[in-house]
C-alpha cells in the first residue's frame, strides 16, 4: 500500500513539471532586438573608453552648452544675503568617442561619473549646492547617435548676494551667479549658454520682491591656476512695500497721532492720562524697532526705515518733554495739579495770611476791657508801628495781585504752548512724510546698478 501511495505521488510530480514547462515555453517573453542591439552598442564604444581623459584630447578646448531651468525661489534672506533656488542644470557637449549606430539614442539614468566624462563645473557665488536625490539621484544622461551628450541635474542652489540695504525698504538689490570649470582652463573647456540661456518657470513667485529678467554673459577670469571660461548671470530683485506699510509704517504712523493728540488734553487737569499716553507711545516705537533690528542684518550704515523709526520717535519724545514743561509752568503758577493737594510756598504763604485775617475779625469781635488805672497808651508807638491788621491786609492784597498776576502769565503760556505746538508738530510730521517719501521713492539713485555692468 505504501510503495502504491509513492508511484503515485511520483507520476503527480511529472505532471506537474510537464505542465510547467509547457507553460513557459508557451508565455515566456522574446528577447527585445533594440535593447541587445543598445547593450551591445554601449559595450562596444565603453570597451577602450577613459572616462579620465576629456573630449578632444589634448586638442582644441570642448565646449560645454549650458542652460539654467530655475523651478523656483526658496527664498531671499537679507540676513544671510543669500538667494536660494532650485533648478535643472542642463549641460550639452560634443563627444566623438561616443558616436553609435543605433535607432534611437542611449538614456542613463543616475550613471556614475567613473563611467563616462563629465564637466566639473561649479558655481562661484554658491555657498551650499545639493544634488536631489527622491530617492534615487535625479541626474541624467543622454547619449546621442552623433556623441552629443546631454546631461541633466536637478539640484538645490544657496549663493551669496551682497545688499546695499542703505535704502531698505525701498531698496533693489542686484544678484549674480558665475558657472565655470573648477580644473579646466580655456585651453581646455569653453563654458558658454546655450539658445536658451535661463529659463524662470512662469509658477515662480517672491512674495515680497519682483523679479526682474534675467541677463546672460559670458567672459574670461584671470586667476593665480589660469584663465577660466566664464558664463555669468545676473537679475534685480525689486522689494515691494505691502509688507512693511502694513507692519512699520501705518502703525508707527497711528502712534505718532496718538502722541499728537495728548496735546488736546488739559495738562492741569489729566496729567496721568497725558503723561501715560506719551510714554505708551514711545514705548510701542521703540519695542517696534527692536523687533525689525532682528529681522535684518546688523549693518553700520543708516538705512531708510532706520530714519523713520527714529524720527517718529524723536516727534514722539518732544510731544512728551512739551507735557513735562506744561507740568512745571502749572507748578510755578501755584495752580493745583492732579496726583497731590500740595501748593506752592507762594501758596501756603497765602493760607497763613487767610489764619492771620480770620484771627483778626475774631479779636475784633471781643468787647475791650478798660485798660488799669494808671495805664496811659502809647500813642508815639502806634505812630512808629502802625496796626498790624492794618500791615497784614495791605501784604494780603499784594500776594494775592503777585499770585494772581503769576497765575495769569503761567496760564497764559501753557495754553498758548499747547495751541503752538498742535500745529507745530502735526506740520513737523507732514513735512518729515512729504520729504522721506519723495527722497526714497521718487529722488531715489540706485548705486548698485552700475555695479551689475560689470559682468
Amino acid at each position: 500500500m505504501a510503495a502504491l501511495n509513492i508511484f503515485f505521488g511520483e507520476i503527480l510530480l511529472l505532471s506537474l513539471y510537464i505542465t510547467h514547462i509547457r507553460y513557459v515555453d508557451t508565455y515566456s517573453i522574446e528577447p527585445n532586438p533594440g535593447a541587445i542591439e543598445m547593450i551591445e552598442n554601449l559595450n562596444k564604444i565603453l570597451h577602450q573608453y577613459d572616462h579620465r581623459i576629456r573630449p578632444n584630447g589634448g586638442s582644441e578646448p570642448v565646449k560645454i552648452y549650458v542652460t539654467l531651468d530655475i523651478i523656483s525661489f526658496h527664498s531671499v534672506s537679507e540676513t544671510d544675503m543669500d538667494w536660494s533656488v532650485m533648478v535643472y542644470l542642463q549641460q550639452e557637449w560634443d563627444e566623438p568617442r561616443l558616436k553609435h549606430n543605433t535607432s534611437r539614442p542611449i538614456t542613463l539614468a543616475g550613471i556614475s561619473t567613473d563611467t563616462i566624462w563629465v564637466p566639473d563645473t561649479f558655481f562661484q557665488n554658491a555657498k551650499t549646492t545639493e544634488l536631489h536625490a527622491s530617492p534615487k539621484q535625479n541626474c541624467m544622461i543622454r547619449i546621442n547617435q552623433n556623441g552629443t551628450i546631454f546631461y541633466s541635474l536637478r539640484m538645490s542652489i544657496t549663493s551669496s548676494c551682497h545688499m546695499d540695504l542703505h535704502s531698505f525698504p525701498f531698496d533693489t538689490q542686484h544678484c549674480k551667479e558665475k558657472v565655470s570649470s573648477y580644473a579646466y582652463t580655456v585651453d581646455d573647456i569653453l563654458v558658454t549658454w546655450n539658445k536658451e540661456g535661463v529659463k524662470v518657470s512662469p509658477d515662480v513667485v517672491l512674495p515680497q520682491y519682483s523679479l526682474s529678467p534675467i541677463r546672460v554673459t559670458e567672459d574670461y577670469e584671470q586667476s593665480v591656476s589660469g584663465n577660466y571660461s566664464v558664463a555669468a548671470l545676473s537679475f534685480t530683485l525689486k522689494r515691494q512695500l505691502g509688507f512693511y506699510l502694513l507692519q512699520i509704517y501705518i502703525p508707527s504712523s497711528a502712534l505718532v497721532i496718538i502722541a499728537w493728540l495728548t496735546l488736546w488734553i488739559d495738562a492741569s487737569t489729566s496729567s496721568p492720562a497725558r503723561a501715560s499716553l506719551g510714554i505708551t507711545t514711545i514705548l510701542a516705537l521703540v519695542t517696534q524697532s527692536s523687533w525689525l533690528r532682528s529681522e535684518i542684518p546688523k549693518v553700520a550704515y543708516v538705512t531708510a526705515l532706520d530714519v523713520w523709526l527714529v524720527t517718529c520717535q524723536l516727534i514722539v519724545f518732544l510731544i512728551l518733554l512739551q507735557f513735562t514743561f506744561i507740568y512745571f509752568l502749572n507748578k510755578l503758577s501755584g495752580r493745583r495739579v492732579p496726583g497731590g493737594s500740595q501748593s506752592t510756598k507762594k501758596q501756603q504763604r497765602y493760607e497763613v495770611l487767610e489764619k492771620r485775617k480770620n484771627f483778626g475779625a475774631e479779636e475784633s469781635n471781643v468787647d475791650p476791657q478798660p485798660p488799669p488805672l494808671g495805664f496811659e497808651e502809647p500813642h508815639s508807638l502806634m505812630r512808629k508801628n502802625g496796626n498790624p491788621f492794618q500791615q497784614s491786609k495791605i501784604e494780603e492784597t499784594s500776594f494775592r495781585r503777585s499770585t494772581s498776576r503769576k497765575i495769569i502769565i503761567y496760564s497764559k503760556i501753557a495754553n498758548q504752548m499747547d495751541k503752538y505746538c498742535r500745529v507745530i508738530f502735526i506740520l513737523l510730521f507732514l513735512i518729515f512724510n512729504i520729504v522721506y517719501w519723495t527722497t526714497y521713492t521718487i529722488g531715489k539713485t540706485d548705486p548698485v546698478e552700475e555695479k551689475d555692468d560689470s559682468l
